[in-house]
């Protein structure tokens, strides 16, 4: 720059943005590398990176679930979660593969939630009774992964953007959380959809390391008068 260089302070994605638009080289500390490096194989050296990129879906929500089976890869899912704002940007990862979704942590200490999660219109659902359903592996859950069902309502709360950054004290979130079995377990967690509810979402979350397998999601409305 004009008059000399200084150094600037930005965010992890301005930074990165900021730096490939440059063309600028990037140092990252040792400790850092250690723990959310990953070896690549082959030419592509952001194939790591683009695993974990939302594929593109239409700007609609819809109103049924899709591709719960993930032979689409993860086409209707979003990872997501409050380690966007607490930590690296990378702390978790998910892929697929063999009809299953794999939520993982990069490391020991990931910060924040962790969602892999659906999110479509709740219209078909309001004032009724839903059950959210799904099969989960992990070898070390402790209570730290599950299934999660969201109600989302205009103008409704979230504490986990405010005061809070745990996601488990928003009364709009309802949990079903796995115990660490080793071997595939069925859960299911239960909402009631108020009549201003906007949207739902629904899927697996993991609050800290190791990782959860999904499969198999279901979401069921009662039918109405039964709870």
């Amino acid at each position: 720059m004009p008059g000399g260089t200084r150094p600037v302070t930005a965010s992890l994605a301005d930074g990165l943005t900021l730096a490939v638009i440059g063309g600028a080289p990037l140092a990252v500390d040792d400790p850092v590398m250690d723990r959310l490096a990953r070896p690549v194989t082959g030419p592509d050296l952001l194939s790591q990176f683009r695993s974990q990129e939302t594929p593109p879906r239409h700007l609609r929500r819809g109103f049924e679930p899709r591709n719960t089976a993930f032979t689409d890869g993860l086409d209707r899912w979003q990872l997501g979660g409050t380690f966007l704002r607490q930590g690296t940007g990378f702390d978790y990862s998910a892929t697929t593969g063999d009809g299953r979704a794999i939520l993982a942590a990069a490391g020991p200490e990931p910060a924040g939630f962790a969602f892999l999660a659906q999110d479509i219109n709740a219209d078909n659902y309001r004032g009724r009774t839903v059950t959210f359903r799904g099969e989960l592996r992990t070898a070390e859950a402790d209570d730290r992964a599950g299934l999660v069902l969201r109600v989302g309502s205009p103008g409704g709360s979230t504490p986990a953007r405010a005061a809070s950054p745990d996601p488990r004290e928003d009364p709009a979130n309802h949990f079903a959380f796995a115990t660490g079995t080793g071997a595939w377990t069925r859960y299911e967690v239960t909402a009631q959809i108020p009549a201003d509810a906007d949207r739902l979402m629904f899927g697996v979350f993991l609050n800290g390391s190791g990782q959860v397998e999904f499969r198999h999601p279901e979401l069921t409305p009662h039918p109405p008068g039964r709870q």
